[in-house]
């Protein structure tokens, strides 16, 4: 069994969760390593204490097993002992943990960064975290994927000149969604393009940048957003809206049924997809029943696929 390492090993997080040794072996993880390493890995100097990582990962209904499982992962890594309360903190500096460099590189950037340094970052990405099935909270990720829709932008805001001598930009779209390949131009006009309302408090950015190949996309990332355009009378002209049930990270929240209903009182013939994590296929009809609306999209990693034929529903929806 190799001893636990204080220093010389690097994570990565930016696809499937590895550890990288100093004599160049790659340690690919089962899920429970992988979710405490990545939990531990976002948080960086933070850390995350006990009751955080029981919730997030194990469940408020279950037994404790926190321990026991960061004692599993010392054998790969070394993960500090927390003083009473305190935090568990991964033993390795932020620069060799991806996600940080990652967002350090983004922030760095300017309009006179080289487009080696850009494709570098586009790079770092070997899959979507969505993909690994975690169980920790989805809002861990909110630096890193806000730092990632700040590093499209950036690409989006090249020349095309410079876009063009981008080799990983293809692959980086791929990553994510098979259609964002299909962008060009940052910011030139895209007439007869319909426009899609997007409320989604975590993959609202991705799911823009799937649909991004053939429409214009709002995004609303939380209820408070939702109810400060409903105040500003916000004219709503979409031509459908997906809308997700939960907009906060305890999932416990059922606010897209209230953007729903608004929009049903506001905009009562405009088509609504509805989205959610988990909901069994068999109840898909009564819930487009009771909330009025055309669509139901099943978000869940399960046998019929993520965000299925996502696109396929917005065009039948806009059509």
């Amino acid at each position: 069994m190799r001893a636990p390492l204080s220093s010389g090993f690097r994570v990565a997080i930016l696809g499937p969760p590895t550890v990288l040794l100093p004599d160049g072996e790659r340690t690919a993880l089962r899920k429970l390593n992988a979710d405490l390493l990545v939990a531990l890995a976002l948080a960086g100097p933070a850390g995350r204490t006990k009751a955080w990582l029981h919730e997030a990962i194990w469940g408020p209904q279950e037994s404790n097993h926190v321990a026991k499982a960061v004692s599993r992962l010392r054998r790969i890594v070394d993960v500090a002992s927390p003083p009473a309360g305190g935090p568990y903190v991964l033993k390795v500096d932020v620069a060799e943990i991806d996600a940080w460099a990652f967002r350090s590189g983004v922030d760095e950037l300017t309009a006179g960064s080289a487009v080696e340094e850009v494709d570098a970052l586009l790079g770092m990405w070997r899959g979507n975290p969505a993909d690994n099935q975690l169980a920790i909270r989805a809002g861990a990720w909110v630096e890193v994927m806000s730092a990632r829709n700040r590093l499209v932008d950036h690409v989006l805001g090249m020349t095309s000149g410079a876009r063009a001598g981008l080799t990983r930009w293809a692959a980086f779209c791929e990553v994510f969604h098979r259609e964002s390949g299909r962008w060009s131009g940052a910011s030139a006009a895209r007439p007869d393009r319909k426009r899609v309302l997007v409320v989604d408090d975590l993959i609202g950015q991705s799911v823009a940048l799937v649909l991004g190949a053939r429409y214009d996309c709002h995004v609303v990332e939380s209820i408070a957003q939702w109810n400060t355009m409903v105040r500003e009378q916000h004219p709503l002209d979409f031509a459908c809206a997906l809308v997700d049930r939960h907009l906060t990270d305890g999932m416990a929240d059922a606010y897209g049924e209230a953007v729903v209903r608004d929009l049903r009182a506001l905009r009562p013939g405009m088509p609504i997809a509805f989205m959610s994590a988990g909901l069994p296929h068999g109840d898909l009809d009564n819930i487009k029943l009771r909330l009025g609306v055309d669509s139901v999209i099943i978000k869940a990693n399960d046998e019929h696929g993520p965000l299925t034929d996502l696109l396929d529903t917005v065009d039948r929806l806009t059509r």
